[in-house]
């Protein structure tokens, strides 16, 4: 991988063609998914969004905790230069 020479920015989790499950607590209750990214400057600001709805932003720490059901996603990552992610995310 050449994420530091050649990537400005990918994907940690999930990774390629991965199916999510939703994580249950000791409880028994579902729990948030929590994808994250990594930039080569951690400092810029990349925004979230879930089948075209916006989640937030993150800055330094680039992990997005999402309310998930059982369902196929597109999940899209725009840094503050326009660099842009994109995966196709499988919940189940």
């Amino acid at each position: 991988m050449c994420f530091m020479s050649c990537e400005v920015m990918a994907f940690v989790y999930p990774k390629s063609d991965a199916k999510v499950n939703i994580p249950i607590g000791i409880r028994g209750d579902r729990q948030q998914v929590v994808f994250e990214i990594a930039h080569r400057n951690p400092q810029k600001t990349i925004y979230w969004t879930l089948n075209d709805q916006f989640l937030g932003q993150t800055r330094l720490n680039h992990q997005m905790p999402i309310d998930v059901e059982k369902g196929t996603y597109r999940l899209r990552c725009v840094d503050e230069d326009g660099v842009e992610l994109n995966r196709r995310i499988v919940v189940q």
